[in-house]
């Protein structure tokens, strides 16, 4: 059964599932990389290679480069201007979430709520192919948008979940 239904998403994703995807990444940035554009092209400062390992290798900044570039002196247009407050927002946002909700109730939180995990791994698994494949920021300000509503409402849940946690009566860390 397992294998029928892995067979078939990778038949319906086509060059994006199964063997190739790490091969079509690569694909994907060397045709970046050969584009005249450079005003709007960045770069992720870490070598991909084509294989597995290097994908993993690359996830950090791939996820940090979809959710929180471009960067204020990265902005040469108003456009890229108006997209790096947005991700200044949501670095902010992030931040002030951890410190509200603390390093262990944020674990706990994702750890315990399906919910929370889901949004989060959806962000995060979306984030690093978006990441990885993209080296424009205004390619990448289109294409990261299915991924942020799922990542700020992880955030929400987690502090709303802190927020109960703390109000708490027994404040034993459960809810």
């Amino acid at each position: 059964m397992f294998t029928t239904v892995m067979q078939e998403l990778a038949g319906t994703l086509g060059a994006y599932g199964g063997e190739d995807l790490a091969k079509n990444i690569s694909t994907y940035q060397k045709a970046y990389a050969e584009q005249d554009n450079a005003a709007s092209n960045f770069s992720l400062g870490v070598e991909f290679d084509g294989s597995t390992g290097s994908l993993l290798r690359i996830a950090p900044a791939a996820i940090v480069a979809t959710l929180y570039r471009p960067f204020f002196w990265e902005s040469k247009k108003l456009s890229t201007l108006l997209s790096s407050v947005e991700s200044l927002f949501i670095m902010m946002f992030t931040l002030f979430v951890l410190y509200k909700a603390g390093p262990l109730n944020f674990l706990r939180s994702i750890m315990r709520d399906p919910v929370i995990l889901y949004c989060l791994l959806f962000a995060l698994l979306f984030a690093l192919f978006v990441g990885a494949t993209t080296a424009n920021f205004g390619t990448l300000v289109r294409y990261k948008i299915p991924c942020l509503p799922f990542y700020i409402i992880a955030l929400y849940l987690i502090l709303d979940r802190s927020r109960k946690i703390k109000n708490s009566p027994a404040n034993d860390g459960t809810v």
